[in-house]
């Protein structure tokens, strides 16, 4: 598979904004090898230790990465296999290359929480918490301005949505809690 995608063309624009055909076949190639080396039947007999098909992995993605930049899928398997390997460094930079903003920081810090506690990482840990506290309370500031307006204007069923979406999604958010 791995071949596979070295020969697939690429984009010859100076900046390449979207993924390259090749993408999905490099990370259904990194799900194989990862999911290969943790399957016991498969890999008895053999030498390698646990991390050596992590670090196949990264080698895979990182390569991938320099072809096609602003994959997020990509970044997310790596971040994903740069914890495991115990970057914790490597795993800040990609963070902060994904650009997370507004309800994405909500879910996406998921990725990052364990590598920031686990490396020790604790003002980037606070500083994160700090954007998802701003970001719900500038969410719930808003909503209220939404809904009044909504009411304004006579529109029940928006003003409704967002109440639901505040009270349902955003105060439920279990990312909000580990921040708190």
């Amino acid at each position: 598979i791995a071949q596979a995608w070295m020969s697939f063309p690429t984009s010859t624009e100076a900046i390449q904004r979207e993924s390259q055909p090749s993408d999905e076949l490099l990370l259904i190639a990194v799900e194989r090898l990862l999911y290969s080396g943790s399957n016991k039947e498969e890999t008895a007999g053999t030498t390698q230790d646990d991390d050596s098909n992590w670090i196949i992995a990264a080698t895979m993605l990182e390569t991938c990465l320099k072809k096609s930049s602003y994959n997020p899928y990509l970044k997310l398997r790596l971040l994903n296999v740069y914890t495991h390997l115990g970057a914790h460094d490597k795993c800040w930079d990609l963070f902060k290359d994904l650009g997370i903003k507004h309800i994405q920081l909500d879910s996406c810090t998921y990725f990052i929480s364990p590598a920031l506690l686990e490396g020790g990482m604790y003002q980037q840990a606070l500083s994160v918490a700090k954007e998802i506290l701003k970001f719900h309370i500038t969410t719930l500031s808003d909503t209220n301005t939404f809904v009044l307006r909504a009411l304004e204007n006579g529109n029940w069923r928006k003003a409704d949505e967002f109440l639901t979406f505040q009270r349902k999604r955003m105060n439920n958010s279990l990312t909000l809690l580990q921040s708190k």
